[in-house]
């Protein structure tokens, strides 16, 4: 069973955060480990970023927080999965190691 790596980003444009999570969720899946990022509070506005497309095109769960999308006034790119905070709960403990950025 490969291993899990949940990945909680609540940063926006202009944090180092994303670029940080950007490597660590390569790096992750380059070794063959599950990775489940979930984007929430300013961290939301990733979620069209190419470079987080291309987590999910190499296999990353990748989801958003509605109540932030809503806050925002941000629309859903299609084909996203949208939660909250008992996802959040459940990613964290569905995974080996959960990584918080916030």
């Amino acid at each position: 069973m490969p291993r899990k790596l949940g990945i909680l980003l609540a940063t926006g444009i202009g944090a180092e955060d994303a670029g940080t999570v950007l490597r660590l969720s390569t790096a992750a899946l380059d070794a063959g480990v599950e990775v489940q990022l979930f984007l929430m509070y300013d961290g939301v506005v990733h979620a069209g970023d190419p470079r987080f497309q291309a987590l999910r095109a190499r296999g990353a769960r990748l989801s958003l927080c509605t109540l932030s999308l809503d806050q925002r006034r941000l629309p859903c790119p299609p084909d996203l999965l949208l939660g909250g905070q008992p996802d959040v709960a459940r990613m964290a403990a569905e995974c080996d190691r959960f990584l918080s950025f916030t």
